[in-house]
């Protein structure tokens, strides 16, 4: 397999194109990443070192830390149509609320705490379902992501005289026009389409650069779960490449006559490149 970076490879290939990396004197110091945000040979820069040790003409010591502030890739604001996330937080409420933790210390920063800051009013959020295994229900945000203190069901393991839950700083946005898909899209599906949409997601992300923050790991035809994390985007060729989602997004971002004007101007480019959206 011919490897170079910036390529993302399945991840059963990730050993072999480690060592040839490695070879060509290029892998020493990488570390990889996912189209999914795990599964990618793209190259990461060494990290930067966290903290400095300073001293003043005494003699007196102090460390100055970096800032690890993460700056989100937002591909999709250039390119109209691409207004799809999915949810995979599981909450009671997720048919009227898409939320997200704020982090705390130097995971306040994550873009997997800071994604959802970048959902729009009018954006398309499908929600997975852990308990059936498959995405089951779509809504469309409201309004604008705001702060909120919610609670948030504690690990199993931190569980303690009956408190199941701990209220934290949060990210939310209002839902509405929750509706149930027709038929859910199982994780098996899920693998298969997405085996066949490979060379397309390589090529957005070649396109538009990574991560895509795409929320399934990749890598078998046969099986595939969500990535962790709270909100995820999904690409457009993802969405159109599964009738079931095709026909939920076109639904809920169908408009009133009033509005069909406006509806051409983002949602043009998805019906071109994705004709289920016609």
């Amino acid at each position: 397999m011919e490897v170079r970076r910036g390529m993302i490879v399945p991840s059963l290939d990730i050993v072999r194109s480690r060592v040839e990396l490695w070879r060509r004197g290029v892998a020493s110091i990488w570390r990889y990443r996912s189209v999914g945000n795990r599964n990618s040979t793209r190259p990461e820069s060494p990290p930067r070192p966290r903290a400095r040790v300073l001293c003043d003409r005494k003699g007196a010591v102090t460390v100055a830390w970096r800032s690890q502030e993460t700056r989100i890739n937002a591909w999709w604001e250039k390119r109209p149509g691409e207004r799809y996330w999915l949810d995979v937080t599981e909450r009671d409420d997720r048919g009227t609320l898409l939320a997200a933790p704020r982090g705390e210390g130097r995971s306040e920063d994550s873009w997997r705490h800071q994604l959802i800051t970048h959902v729009k009013s009018g954006d398309v959020v499908f929600h997975y379902d852990a308990s059936q295994r498959g995405i089951t229900t779509c809504s469309v945000a409201k309004g604008a992501v705001g702060k909120k203190e919610l609670d948030w069901p504690l690990p199993g393991r931190f569980e303690s005289n009956g408190v199941t839950s701990q209220g934290l700083p949060s990210w939310g946005i209002r839902l509405e026009r929750s509706t149930e898909l027709a038929a859910a899209v199982p994780l098996e599906e899920i693998a298969r389409t997405q085996s066949s949409l490979f060379p397309a997601l390589r090529a957005l992300e070649e396109e538009v650069g990574d991560p895509l923050y795409y929320p399934f790991e990749m890598g078998s035809p046969h099986a595939t779960h969500p990535l962790s994390g709270f909100v995820f985007k999904l690409p457009g060729v993802f969405v159109f490449g599964f009738p079931e989602l095709a026909r939920a997004a076109e639904r809920l971002t169908r408009p009133l006559p009033a509005q069909e004007k406006s509806r051409s101007s983002w949602m043009a480019p998805v019906t071109r490149l994705h004709p289920a959206a016609r």
